[in-house]
Order: C-alpha cells, then structure tokens, then sequence
C-alpha cells in the first residue's frame, strides 16, 4: 500500500506499553464523510469482556468467503483469523486503563489475535508535519498502524505496544495529496525542505522523506543519509508467508519479497494460514484448500449420513430400572453403554422401578425396605404408637368384670397391636381371699359363710337376715324390699343394699344413662354431649345433628378401573362426582356420586414427570381445576376439569414455594391454593407448614408454622380445609388435634389430645358448617362444630359396612359423607347420608 492510498488519519487516545497484559487485537475502521480506512491496535481481553457482558457492544461473525453473519453471545467464543463486526450503544463509552479512546458512536470492526506492522511509508518527519497542520500534539515515541481491511502479518509478535499517541480525544482530520504530500513534486515549506518528485531519493536529488539531500553514497558499507537500505537483507512477507527482500543495487529501497517454499498445502501452518493438513486439505474434517478454515466432519455434523448409525447425539436409555442416556461414539458407529449415573436403591431418590427410597433409612419400621419395592411394616411391640397401630404392647384400659360387674381389672394391648383384648383382667381379686374390693361390703377369706362372719357372695353376715324388716347384727338397713335408687336428681344418697347395708343408690338424673320417663328425659345417653342424638338435657335431638347413616361403598383391592391400592384423599366437585387419590397406582380415579367409574389420571401425567405416591387432591368449585399434591415428586400438579395438564408447581426444597412432601390442599374463594408440607426426616423443622399460591403456582408470600407442639406449630401436617368465612383448618396429625387459623396464619383455636383423638388425618366441611376429621388412631369419623365443640361421629372400629379399620380421606357434598379405608382387606370408598 503507498501514500497516495491513504487518505485519513485516525487518531486515538490510547497509552500501551509492552508489560500490559494483552488478550485480544481489535482492528478498527472509523467512517469519516468518504472513506474508511482501517486502523489496528490491541485491546485488553477483561475490558472487551466486561463490555460485551454488560450488552454495552454486541459482535456479529462476518465472512467475505463464506458469507454469512450470526451474533457472538459471549467474548469468550470470539476466535482468532476470524473478523468481527462490533455495534456500541450510543451511550457506550469505551476506554482502556481508565482512558477514553474512541468516541460513544464509533462503527467498528473486529478481527481477534491478529498483528499489524508499522505503516513504511510515514517517517517521523510525516507525522510531524501532519501534527503541525491538524494543530493535534505528535508523539514521536509511538507509530501508527494502518492497513486495508483484513490483512495482516506475523511480524510483530503479540504484546507488542505500537501506536499513534495524541493529547486529546478529537475528531477525525482528512489529509489529502492536495494539503501535503512528499514526492508530489510540490515543495511545501511547512513540512518539507525539498521535493523533487519522481527523482527524491536519487543521489543529489530530494530524499524519500523530503527532508534534505540525498549525499549518501551506495557502497554497501552503511546506510547513509537518504539510502533506505545498503546492500543487505531484511525479513519481509508476501501478506503472508515470510520471506527475505535484498537492497536495491542504488540503496533506494527494497527488492520483492522472496518467500522461502511457503505455501497452503505444505503441510506446515506457516504465515496468515489457520490450518494446513497437507495432502488431506480440502477432506471433511481437515483443513480447506485455501487454509482458512477447518471443514466440517461428516461424523458429528449434527446430520445422520450414509454410513452412521448415529450423530453426536443423546438418547435416554434405562438399564431396567433407572433412566440414564447415551451418547453416540466419536465414529458414529453406536451408541455408549447406558449411563445410569448415581441412580440406585438407597441414594434417598425413587428412581426408575423403585416404589420409596428412604435412603439411609431404607428397611427401617415404616420406611422403604431394602429393595426399594415397598414399605416396611409398623414394629408392634417398639414402644412406640406407629402409623397403623392402636395401641402398643404393655398398654391397658381400664375395665370390670363382666361376670359380676364387681372387681377392677384391665383389657391389655393384643401382641399384633391392632386393638385391645376382648377380656377383662382382674388379677387375684374375688370373694373369700380376705380382702374388700370391688363392690364387696366384707371378705373373711376362708371364714366367709360361717356365723357371724361374711357371707358366702360377700356381701353381708351371716348372723342377719335380709330383707325380713329388722335391722340385725351387721346390717345398716332392713326395709322389707331392698331399695337401690335415690331420688330424681339426687347422685350421692344412701340407699339399703340387697344385703342389708347402706350402699351409694343408683342415681337418678339426666346423663346417668337410665331412662326416666316420669322425670320427662326423652333419652339418657350416659353424656352431657349435645349432637350425639340426645342433648344435655336428655332431649332427643333431631336434624341437621343426626349422626349419617351407611348407604353404600365401591372398590376392591387392585390397580384395574374402580380398584384401589392404598385410597388417600378424597374431594368433591360441584356436580357430586368423587375423585380418589389412588395412592400405590399412581393415579386419581374420578366417580359418580354412586361410585359408577368416569375417568383416571395418572400415572402419566402430561409434565416434566409421572406421578410418584400421589398424596392429597382438591377441586376449586370455581373453575373446576383439579389440585394433586404428588408427594414423592415435591410439587403440585394442575389439571382442568377434563383432566389435561395445565402447569405443575414447588420442587424440593427450603426456599420459599417449595416442599418436602405435600399433603393436603384446599382452594379458596378467590381460586388460591393453601398446600400443607410435610416431612418424615427427624430433625427437619422446616417442612411442617402450610404455603399459599395463585392459580399460576406463584407463591404469595404467605406461609406458617414450623416442627413444634405449640400454637401455630404442627407435627406432620396432612388435611386442609376453608370454611365460608376464610378460616382455615389444619389436621395436626402427630400432635393429635385440629388447629384454627384466619387465611394470613393467625392462631385462633385448637382442640383434641391424644385422650381424645389420635392421629387425625383429612377433614372436610359441610353444608351446615360442621367439620368432619377423620380419626386415624381410634378408626372414625368426629363431627364438630367450627369452635371444636364435638356434635357426633360417623363409623366406628370393625369390618362390617358402615365401620372402618384404617380411615384416611374424607369428602362431604352437601351432608352426603364419603370415606376411604385404605386397609389392604377394605381398599374402598364408603357412602353415608
């Protein structure tokens, strides 16, 4: 390139020294009315980056060859020998160490890891005398490069500092031939002390730089004054391969560059070429012919070709339980064996076929066992009430006799701990063994029914005789008819026994359990309780608290339509169907108010996965959607009213929206949802809460409680249920109470003690506003007022219709009553109105 070519000087404020840590070249063309012209220089890497991160510059790749352009989304993609296009904002400004180099609207072009020489035809001198004429201050410690676009050589090794310096940041200013040029032929005070035109740089003439006489002498000794070079050689390139150039014979300049058996396809990457294969330049997978680029392999181009099995690509395998993937061979001749990764039974993930996986608690009592394929049963007899028990071993009740209804006793746990025994166990205790107890009046052990001493039935002497109208030796009392009962309403009066003695008489009041019509008791019940069917005043109650009665029930053991493996929840939409969440099938089963089958859903739900024990299930009754808490999968998954995947929502986790294993869940007015969390894990208090989310599955920022016995604490939270007023209540299942709250979480209430209710599960709410919870532990049904005031119960413990053995869910529609027995005999679902 020569004078004539270069028609701008661009000016750039930029300080560079050679210890500077450099780590990409830019190559710059500023736009300046007519032309551009390029200039290079290099540019730090951490700036270039921290730029292109921030979005203050965006790249673009360009190829003249190959003709096409993408964006670059990261610095760390930019490649070296390529060109780039780079856009700044208009606002961006960028700078070097702190200094700013170029003005916020610049257009620029890029081209990575390339070197640039110094332009030969500027001396010192030149830029001098353009300096003076642009009135900018010159440098004469830096040069300037230059060149046209895209060419380069190696010459000047990377890190090297090579630039124009200026005071300030300006615009661009034009020279052209017309303001100053030195071999014009025109001599220009300002700058030149001679011009000569065609004949500068011959001896006696003008040198090359119009800065004085040629008086050197060509002699091959030393470059003098106006010689260029004196008889020797320099390295030079072609554009890009490297080579030796000679002096000319007059001293004047250089001979054309020789290079030394260079050439794209040599087989040595030499000059400006990106790659040389040799022979092979030009293959699928070797360098091109022109050694610009690497092309493409036919084996891993993304594409199948004739002859490949597969591309580098990934396809999920499964080694017959766990999922895991493949990836196709560098040859593309097959696919590598099947990489499970980490998955197995005992890593605490149900993965593949496993049905639990408690980690390190697999095989323990009530947790996965050792083949991940089922639960572990209860360990009756641990001293502890587990999930499925009544009672434990060593527990009692107490009781009496049945055979005279006289002595103490107790009924103990049976050794299944499934209830307990039938008789009652009143130890030593009997008449004649010499001591009272029970309702004995004496015991004269082996002297009873001798004269004078206790009778044979111990209930008197021996020397009296009852009921004959006189008070004998012994007796207390004699009437001719023994009399037992006291006056109406009186409980605590003396009265003459069958054996002549005063004994405590039968009360007579409202609740002692006997009928007294001629007192005005409709009923007598044994309790002061009102909604039982006799009221505390021994009234007979009538609707709405008469307790429902069995009308009927569906399902069988099995994973077919209508059968059930481990029913769980239970909910109703507003056209009465029943929706069940089939726990161990992986699936809800929808029904009609009759138990006629309608539809299933899962286990393959539409979403990122299936369904995993499913746990909990609720119908918004304002736009039908269907809730299912799937538990082992620590999210919630959404379904229209025809059973289609929506949205799916939670994850495992800590934060805030996320769960452990969610139970129950209930929809608001306002089509929110409150789920309770769950967690088995000892020690995690953070999972026993309740969370709130719109109909998206965002979470509302509204959540409460944590592990604890104290109000507004849960242990293992399981159903969940809204009333018409907002109030919200929560099954406190290991805590063994029912606890109250307004819908931000405030504590109202709570009622229930183990005493009382054991290991209350689901509950749901009906028309009249009594609330029905089911009783895990004593298997039934308890009905309450919203103040917890206990109005009935539904079921008892047993097998017949009407009683249930392991009750779960429950589901009210209107007064109608339906609850699920997951005992593996039951698996159904029974009906009460």
């Amino acid at each position: 390139m020569n004078r004539a070519k270069i028609a701008v000087l661009a000016i750039l404020l930029v300080v560079a020294s050679a210890t500077v840590s450099v780590a990409e070249m830019i190559n710059l063309s500023f736009e300046k009315g007519w032309q551009t012209v390029s200039f290079g220089f290099y540019w730090q890497g951490s700036d270039l980056f921290d730029l292109l991160s921030q979005n203050q510059i965006q790249v673009f790749s360009f190829d003249k060859s190959l003709g096409y352009s993408e964006k670059v989304v990261s610095a760390s993609s930019l490649k070296a020998g390529r060109p780039y296009w780079l856009f700044a904002k208009s606002a961006a400004t960028f700078s070097i160490d702190g200094n700013k180099i170029l003005p916020s609207d610049t257009f620029i072009t890029a081209l990575a890891g390339w070197n640039l020489l110094p332009n030969p035809f500027w001396s010192e001198a030149d830029l001098t005398c353009r300096s003076k004429l642009s009135g900018v201050p010159f440098d004469s410690s830096a040069y300037v490069f230059t060149g046209e676009e895209y060419v380069a050589t190696t010459t000047i090794p990377i890190g090297a500092s090579f630039f124009f310096k200026v005071a300030q940041n300006t615009n661009l200013e034009i020279f052209t031939t017309s303001i100053y040029e030195c071999g014009d032929g025109i001599f220009t005070a300002a700058c030149e002390a001679c011009d000569d035109g065609a004949n500068n740089g011959q001896i006696g003439f003008c040198n090359l730089s119009c800065a004085g006489m040629v008086l050197a002498t060509c002699n091959g000794i030393a470059v003098d004054e106006g010689e260029i070079c004196d008889g020797n050689q320099q390295i030079c390139s072609d554009g890009c391969y490297s080579g030796l150039e000679d002096c000319l014979v007059d001293c004047s300049g250089w001979e054309e560059c020789v290079v030394t058996g260079q050439s794209c396809g040599d087989g040595v990457k030499t000059g400006c070429e990106f790659c040389d294969d040799g022979a092979n330049n030009g293959q699928m997978g070797f360098c091109s012919l022109d050694c610009g680029s690497i092309l493409p392999s036919l084996c891993g181009n993304g594409d199948l070709d004739n002859g490949e099995y597969c591309d580098s690509d990934t396809i999920v395998c499964n080694d017959g339980c766990y999922i895991g993937s493949q990836t196709c061979l560098l040859d593309c001749s097959a696919y590598e064996t099947c990489d499970v990764g980490s998955q197995s039974c005992g890593d605490g993930i149900k993965n593949g076929c496993e049905t639990c996986d408690d980690g390190a608690n697999n095989g323990q009592p009530e947790f996965c066992n050792l083949s991940c394929n089922g639960q572990t049963s209860a360990l009756c007899g641990n001293g502890t009430l587990d999930i499925g028990e009544i009672c434990e071993v060593g527990a009692f009740k107490s009781c009496r006799d049945e055979a005279t209804n006289c002595y103490d006793g107790s009924r103990y746990c049976k050794t299944d701990c499934t209830g307990y025994e039938s008789v009652c166990d009143i130890g030593g205790q009997r008449c004649d063994n010499g001591i009272q107890e029970g309702c004995e009046t004496c015991d004269d052990g082996a002297a009873n029914g001798t004269p004078n001493h206790c009778n044979a039935i111990c209930h008197g002497t021996t020397s009296s005789v009852c009921d004959n109208g006189v008070v004998e030796f012994g007796e207390d009392c004699d009437p001719p008819d023994t009399n037992t009962d006291c006056p109406y309403g009186e409980m605590s009066c003396f009265v003459c026994g069958v054996n002549c003695q005063d004994v405590f008489g039968i009360p007579h009041y409202c609740s002692d359990g006997t009928l007294d019509l001629s007192s005005g008791e409709q009923c007598d019940d044994d309790n002061t309780l009102n909604g039982d069917g006799c009221s505390a005043d021994c009234q007979v109650e009538v609707p709405p608290y008469a307790t429902q009665t069995f009308v009927l029930k569906w399902g069988i053991t099995g994973s077919g339509n209508g059968q059930f493996s481990t029913p769980r929840d239970l909910d109703t939409d507003t056209n009465g169907n029943v929706y069940v969440v089939d726990q161990d099938n992986d699936r809800v089963q929808k029904f009609d108010a009759d138990g006629n089958w309608l539809a299933s859903f899962g286990p393959a739900i539409v979403g990122t996965i299936d369904l995993w024990t499913p746990e909990g299930v609720c119908v918004s009754p304002n736009s039908g959607t269907i809730a299912i808490t799937d538990r082992d999968n620590s999210r919630v998954v959404l379904l229209d009213y025809f059973g289609n995947y929506l949205r799916e929502f939670g994850g495992s986790g800590d934060s805030d929206g996320e769960f452990y294993e969610p139970r129950g869940c209930v929809w608001d007015k306002d089509d929110n949802i409150y789920v309770a969390d769950s967690s088995p894990q000892v020690g995690d208090s953070l999972h026993h809460r309740v969370q709130k989310f719109d109909i998206q599955g965002q979470f509302l920022n509204v959540k409460w409680g944590q592990k604890g016995s104290v109000d507004g604490q849960f242990s293992g939270p399981i159903g969940i249920i809204i009333d018409q007023w907002g109030y919200v209540y929560v099954a406190d299942s290991g805590n063994h109470r029912v606890q109250k709250f307004d819908a931000d979480g405030t504590f109202v209430a709570k009622w229930g003690s183990p005493l009382t209710m054991s290991w209350p599960t689901y509950l749901d709410i009906d028309a009249n506003n009594r609330l029905y919870v089911v009783d895990f532990g004593y298997a039934e049904v308890d009905v309450f007022e919203t103040d917890g005031q206990q109005v009935g119960k539904v079921g008892v413990n047993g097998s017949a219709d009407g009683e249930f053995n392991n009750p779960i869910g429950v589901a009210v529609s209107g007064t109608t009553v339906y609850v699920s027995d997951m005992t593996s005999t039951r698996n159904n679902v029974q009906k009460f109105q």
